[in-house]
């Protein structure tokens, strides 16, 4: 090894997963990376993850503790780790063997980067079988360079998942801990969400690890059915905007205004939120408040092609003018992937055209 290549920290966050681990830890230890740790944490798992975990000896770095959620275990293993550079590893993912190698790569050469990211091949299952899909989508553009300004202008950003992206430790150590009560899952937003206003990204356009879908996969459309949890989730996307805001204010003397009521995913989720369960809908926004702010952020998102434009404004019309029983199933197609098309037939079905 020479002073110039980055040491890296591997973190594999578990809870009763043991089916996958191994697959995950092996992929970890398997990496064409000499200045590599890997570091297990267990939240607290009832099924065999800790024997799974024992049987790896010394090869690994091993925490357990009660369970407290994805953000306590980020936390746990942020806390023991030592590597320059920090991948997030969920346990039913895996990595390619050059991953690490490759990430490294960019680290080495740019010094003030933030953060690298790569794509996911989608597999399905145990044993993983490609099922054909990538994450992000191929027709999705992995950005590259200084993205604060569109942050600032409270855009999201095309990335991967937990899995696919690594941290430079000086771009994340203000942002740890994570809040743990608010984030029991979903915790690689944060990150995911903050480190860009710290430094440049850059992006691998291959796959180099590997998103497994399964029948326990938390997703917006299970969260969708109890309105508390889904109230839940839309509250982890405004921490991460108050805290986006918060950076820009206090560390680069940027006065925006707050960046939850310009954000087409965030406006999205809020205008779920308020007609499906008012119940749950605390933030001071109407619904017409809502919908014009959908309506002006659909038109000016910059990261997603003229058709999905045109047919987020169609959805904020719809959503926002149907009653719920019309609205209902618009809703439910938007985070389910087979049921696109009808999304786009019942969006245009209900304009007459």
């Amino acid at each position: 090894m020479t002073r110039s290549e980055p040491s890296f920290s591997i973190i594999i966050n578990n809870y009763n997963y043991g089916r996958y681990l191994g697959d995950a830890i092996d992929s970890a230890l398997a990496q064409d990376y000499d200045n590599v740790e890997v570091i297990v944490v267990d939240d607290g798992s009832t099924d065999n993850s800790r024997a799974v975990i024992a049987s790896y000896g010394r090869r690994i770095i091993a925490v357990e503790k009660t369970n407290g959620g994805q953000a306590s275990a980020l936390n746990a293993g942020f806390a023991v780790s030592n590597g320059d550079i920090l991948m997030f590893l969920d346990s039913d993912d895996f990595l390619a063997t050059r991953a690490v190698a490759s990430v490294a790569r960019h680290f080495q050469t740019r010094a003030e980067l933030a953060k690298v990211h790569f794509r996911l091949a989608v597999v399905k299952d145990e044993p993983a079988r490609r099922t054909g899909g990538v994450l992000p989508p191929r027709h999705l553009l992995l950005p590259s360079g200084d993205i604060r300004d569109s942050l600032a202008a409270g855009r999201t950003y095309v990335t991967p998942p937990m899995s696919g992206n690594a941290f430079r430790r000086s771009a994340i150590a203000s942002q740890i801990p994570i809040p743990e009560q608010t984030y029991r899952k979903g915790a690689d937003e944060w990150l995911i969400c903050t480190a860009p206003i710290f430094g440049p990204v850059a992006a691998i356009d291959e796959e180099l690890g590997y998103y497994r879908i399964h029948s326990c996969n938390v997703t917006q459309r299970n969260e969708l059915a109890d309105g508390e949890r889904f109230a839940a989730h839309v509250e982890e996307g405004a921490c991460i905007r108050r805290k986006q805001t918060e950076f820009f204010s206090h560390l680069f003397d940027m006065h925006i205004d707050a960046i939850a009521p310009r954000d087409l995913s965030h406006i999205r989720q809020l205008l779920i939120l308020r007609k499906l369960y008012p119940e749950h809908f605390h933030y001071r926004w109407t619904l017409l408040s809502l919908l014009l702010r959908g309506l002006r952020a659909a038109i000016r998102a910059h990261n997603v092609r003229l058709t999905d434009r045109a047919i987020w404004t169609l959805w904020f019309l719809t959503v926002a003018t149907l009653p719920l029983g019309g609205a209902h199933p618009i809703v439910l197609a938007t985070f389910d992937n087979a049921r696109r098309p009808l999304l786009l037939r019942r969006l245009l079905g209900q304009r007459g055209r």
